[in-house]
């Protein structure tokens, strides 16, 4: 059976296209493999600038051979029916929930393959609000949850989801105070539930966003997949070092990448004003907040409203809608609540 001349030329067409395209695209890719291995043999380069370079090469191959087409809507009808009723079973949530019903109403939780920004100054709560988030996800909600750590170290982050968790003053739980029978059967009961949750935490400084990528696969890959993945800081992200601009102009493409190709929320945490850092290394994680902000789906800033109460507000969002969640903030048990609860 012969295809009629139109179709038969049309096709023709479409293949040539195709394939020069391909031919184009793996040229570039050789290109920038090139590139890499004549970098490689300066032993000055450092490996994590190395790797860096060779994936931004890579990604930029792949996106500019990325070719959009028009798709007709109907094409779009069954995820977004599957969107719309999904959240009329659950309450108008039919992303990750978030623990706190105020903010999930704005929400509608967090949503796979986006990237969520919450920034605001330091001593905020932002990291309290995220481990209440991981806590939620991975014991109320038993999902797979990742948190990388590089502002904080992953023996604190215990420690505070233990006091959360147990709803037990930090100074009797860290300090040399004894703990009443009943604080020491919550504590060890908070343990408990901890050391059974799918909560993976890694407090290294990421030597390359490759590295993040390895290792939310490599966890997908060996469990039931990743709900949520959070980022606490910048700072391992946007690393020192000669190619620290470059990186910071980079890394929200690579997350928005990285959420997207995984089916992830991935929720970035930001100071507005960290202390302790040098001009430059101030300047490279404001130009990684700007990048992340620019590729972000959703955009939370929190800050302080009087005393113990924080305002979080929802300025952006895809899938919600903009809004104000007012927090109660529990310093002694790192704990952060909506006010009506």
């Amino acid at each position: 059976m012969k295809l009629p001349e139109p179709i038969a030329a049309a096709v023709g067409r479409h293949l040539g296209t195709f394939i020069v395209k391909g031919r184009a695209a793996r040229r570039r890719v050789a290109t920038v493999c090139g590139e890499v291995l004549a970098q490689a043999s300066h032993r000055a380069l450092e490996l994590g600038h190395l790797v860096d370079g060779g994936e931004q090469g890579i990604s930029q191959v792949a996106n500019r051979n990325h070719c959009g087409a028009l798709i007709q809507v109907s094409e779009f009808m069954d995820p977004t029916l599957s969107l719309v009723y999904s959240r009329r079973a659950s309450n108008g949530v039919a992303g990750v929930s978030t623990g706190l019903p105020d903010l999930d109403r704005l929400l509608g939780g967090l949503q796979a393959g986006e990237v969520v920004l919450l920034s605001g100054p330091v001593g905020v709560g932002k990291t309290a609000l995220a481990l209440g988030i991981a806590r939620h996800v991975s014991l109320k909600e038993d999902k797979v949850v990742a948190l990388f750590s590089p502002a904080i170290d992953a023996a604190e982050c215990v420690t505070r989801l233990l006091v959360a968790e147990s709803g037990i003053d930090a100074a009797k739980v860290v300090g040399d105070s004894r703990l009443t029978p009943d604080e020491e059967c919550s504590f060890q009961e908070a343990a408990c539930r901890l050391w059974n949750s799918p909560l993976f935490i890694n407090d290294s400084v990421p030597a390359s966003t490759f590295d993040l990528r390895e290792d939310v696969e490599g966890l997908k890959a060996r469990h039931r997949g990743v709900s949520l993945v959070i980022v606490n800081g910048l700072e391992g992200l946007t690393r020192r070092g000669s190619s620290r601009r470059r990186n910071s102009l980079y890394v929200g493409l690579v997350l928005d990448k990285l959420a997207r190709e995984l089916g992830v929320p991935i929720l970035v945490l930001a100071d507005t004003s960290p202390d302790s850092l040098s001009r430059d290394h101030w300047r490279a994680i404001e130009r990684g907040m700007a990048s992340v902000e620019s590729v972000a789906g959703v955009l939370l800033r929190m800050e302080t409203a009087e005393a113990n109460t924080v305002d979080l507000r929802v300025e952006r969002t895809r899938h919600g809608r903009r809004g104000l969640v007012r927090l109660r903030s529990f310093p002694e048990t790192y704990r952060v609540r909506a006010l009506a609860q």
